[in-house]
């Protein structure tokens, strides 16, 4: 049921919800909307006539043709395996750097963070990013062939992003949100763990890469004690060494993330997110020199201007190949980069400095049109904003990877463009920011640079709607509230949870142009909550019908409200006036949504990486 206090006047009337009422009193209350492969939704309350328009780009364009490196290993052979996170699979290349093609494709879409080989039998282990389980590819020795083993399941693991293989075929787990290892036969059976979480001596807070020396002992990124520690392969802790409770070594920088050894020279290699450098130390911890360094990162407004041997948001796992060489995953920038023992840089792999294809999308979760039907869309795994005519043609593009300039972006989210002026205004959700841009694309000012609590300040921001007058309304996810700021980004209010609703996870929130009311899609509270302007509750929708799950945008069409609902895989049409459900169309995983002012809605399908389009009557 949707829950509706009296409100003074009667329901609002405007010129195209009254013509909307006049059209649909002859419209049968049953009406089916199927899209895909979806199920025809049967509707509660009168609704309006969608027809499906086809997807943008037409002529599809691959957004995703890229090498988005992260993990690596080194094979028996000598050869390199990348994990291509985005992509979801695993690719080889020689030492010398030639494309030997996919190793294996993870199933259900899942990313292979770290990799991590046994050299006994080729065998490939994939760390996961959530609970409970490490994959294992095994190697048919005849044909070269991988196929998909028996996972490593424990309950007890949280996020085991990380692995390695110690010479006898054990493999050892790092959870990076335990603060633990977890260490097993090659039976797959648990045999102990290693460290608890915390900040003393041989304990661990998140773990992340992990490699063995040529004695045997396990040195681990101990990331957030910003340290690397040393263990005997039973576990007992021998000591630590980077900036933080030691006195050997410093590094650069604070977000440690890859760890190699050079077994044949005695050298362990450090990678670091924050500064770009890469740390070179002997095995008991002195510090030898650093190499690498920031590159591309200020005075560009578009991925990828790096030089070879530079990083524009530091490399990522690392490790060494069959020549004595050091290979570092370099995801911000679309490839991995290769550096000698002395630090050099010799070649990189995947697409040379150039961006994924422009006019296609990887994981896009906002789209916004503008007043002249021109579509911006948040493309969030390829670190861009880009902006395409009503047909699909690209226009440009801004934005690459980082948190250093007003064109660093850091997984975009919900976007959205000023009526008055077609700026843009986007929600940057890892960097906790808002920014805004001219319509032509130029930064202007940049909302919440410290992530917090207080007054404008805002944590993993959603979404950011623009109403009539300019004044901007976000999503804050996180602190589980609407931030208002005015045109200009000065900090004018916020609105909390109130009487009649509780704010658990806001990802969405839209501007009702006609009154300034606002709708808050809330992802944990499975419901859309309409607000009067100054945050009181007017109504609750989303039990009226099939059930929201969890809903994400939302957007006005006169008298109807759509709200993308990913994990239902459909999109949820009411009634504003009676808060009624109308009806559903079916999308594969629908997220951002906006509609013209000619009555075209345009909704982001995350899974397929399309901007579908349909025609509302």
């Amino acid at each position: 049921m949707i829950h509706v206090p009296p409100r003074p006047g009667g329901p609002r009337l405007t010129a195209r919800t009254l013509a909307t009422l006049v059209t649909t009193c002859v419209v049968i209350a049953t009406v089916v909307v199927s899209v895909g492969s979806g199920a025809p939704a049967v509707a509660s309350a009168a609704a309006p006539t969608i027809t499906p328009l086809g997807t943008l780009p037409n002529p599809p364009v691959n957004g995703k043709d890229a090498l988005y490196a992260w993990g690596a290993a080194t094979l028996p052979d000598g050869s390199v395996a990348i994990g291509d996170i985005w992509n979801g699979r695993v690719v080889r290349y020689s030492a010398t750097g030639k494309a030997l093609g996919v190793l294996f494709t993870l199933p259900n879409g899942q990313n292979p963070y770290g990799l991590a080989v046994d050299p006994n039998d080729w065998t490939i282990y994939v760390g996961a990013s959530s609970c409970c389980w490490v994959l294992r590819y095994v190697r048919n020795p005849a044909t070269g062939k991988y196929s998909q083993g028996a996972s490593i399941v424990n309950d007890n693991l949280r996020y085991p992003s990380r692995v390695a293989v110690r010479g006898d075929g054990w493999v050892y787990v790092s959870d990076m949100l335990l603060g633990q290892i977890f260490v097993y036969d090659r039976a797959g059976a648990l045999r102990f763990t290693i460290g608890t979480k915390g900040s003393d001596p041989g304990q661990l807070k998140q773990p992340r890469a992990m490699a063995f020396d040529g004695n045997g002992r396990l040195y681990v990124v101990d990331a957030f004690n910003e340290r690397v520690s040393v263990f005997t392969k039973t576990g007992r802790f021998l000591f630590a060494f980077g900036s933080r409770g030691t006195t050997r070594g410093r590094f650069a920088g604070t977000d440690l993330r890859g760890l190699s050894i050079d077994r044949a020279h005695g050298r362990v290699y450090v990678v670091d997110g924050t500064s770009g450098y890469i740390d070179k130390f002997g095995l008991n911890g002195t510090f030898l020199t650093r190499f690498g360094g920031p590159g591309g990162r200020r005075g560009v407004t578009v991925c990828c201007s790096t030089p070879l041997g530079k990083f524009q948001d530091g490399g990522r796992e690392s490790t060494i190949d069959g020549k004595g060489h050091l290979w570092v995953a370099d995801m911000p920038a679309f490839r991995a980069q290769v550096f000698s023992s002395k630090g050099t840089a010799l070649f990189q792999v995947g697409t040379p400095n150039v961006f994924p294809s422009v006019g296609g999308f990887n994981y896009p979760e906002g789209v916004a049109v503008d007043s002249d039907g021109n579509l911006i869309v948040s493309d969030t795994r390829n670190f861009r904003i880009q902006k395409l005519n009503a047909s699909g043609k690209f226009l440009w593009q801004i934005g690459l990877r980082g948190r250093f300039s007003g064109y660093s972006l850091n997984y975009t989210r919900g976007v959205n463009a000023d009526p008055r002026n077609g700026s843009i205004v986007i929600a940057d959700n890892f960097s906790s920011q808002i920014k805004k841009y001219s319509a032509s694309g130029v930064w202007r000012w940049t909302i919440a640079g410290k992530q917090g609590s207080g007054p404008g300040q805002v944590d993993h921001p959603s979404q950011a709607a623009v109403g009539p007058d300019g004044t901007i309304y976000v999503a804050d996810s996180f602190n589980e509230r609407i931030d208002v700021f005015d045109s200009k980004g000065h900090y004018l209010r916020m609105i909390n949870s109130g009487p009649g609703f509780t704010m658990k996870d806001p990802r969405g929130v839209t501007v009702d142009p006609s009154n300034g009311d606002l709708y808050v899609s809330d992802y944990a509270a499975h419901s859309v909550f309409h607000l009067k302007n100054n945050g009181s509750w007017v109504a609750t929708i989303g039990s009226s019908g099939p059930a929201l799950k969890n809903p994400s945008q939302s957007a006005l069409d006169g008298a109807f409200l759509f709200v993308t609902d990913p994990t239902s895989r459909s999109i949820r049409v009411y009634d504003t006036t009676s808060g009624q459900y109308a009806t559903s169309i079916s999308a594969p995983r629908p997220d951002g949504i906006s509609i013209s002012k000619t009555g075209i809605l345009y909704v982001s399908e995350l899974s397929t990486g399309h901007v579908e389009r349909w025609s509302i009557s």
